[in-house]
C-alpha cells in the first residue's frame, strides 16, 4: 500500500520593496502610476486604496493617480492578502 502526501506551506505575504513604487513626484495635471509587488504563497492578491476615498484606476499590481492636483494630495496605499493576513505599505 502507498500513500502519498502533500504539504502545502503557508508563506505570509511580504511586499518586496525593491521592486513597488516609494514616493512618486508628478507635476500638476499629470498622472502618478504606483507599482506594488509581493511574494508568498498563497500569491497574495494585491488591492488599492487611496486614503481620501478618491477612486483609483487599478490594473493588478499597478494603480494609476488620474490628474494630480496640488489640492488632490493623498497618500495610496496597497494592501496585499492572502487569506487573513494584510501588511500595509504607505
Amino acid at each position: 500500500m502507498k500513500f502519498m502526501v502533500q504539504f502545502n506551506s503557508i508563506v505570509p505575504p511580504d511586499i518586496n520593496d525593491e521592486e513597488s513604487s516609494s514616493d512618486v513626484t508628478a507635476r500638476e495635471g499629470e498622472d502618478a502610476t504606483l507599482f506594488c509587488s509581493a511574494n508568498g504563497h498563497p500569491t497574495p492578491r494585491i488591492t488599492w486604496r487611496r486614503e481620501d476615498g478618491a477612486p483609483l484606476l487599478i490594473r493588478r499590481n499597478e494603480t494609476i493617480a488620474r490628474d494630480c492636483r496640488i489640492d488632490g494630495l493623498s497618500r495610496v496605499f496597497c494592501h496585499n492578502t492572502p487569506s487573513q493576513t494584510r501588511l500595509n505599505k504607505k
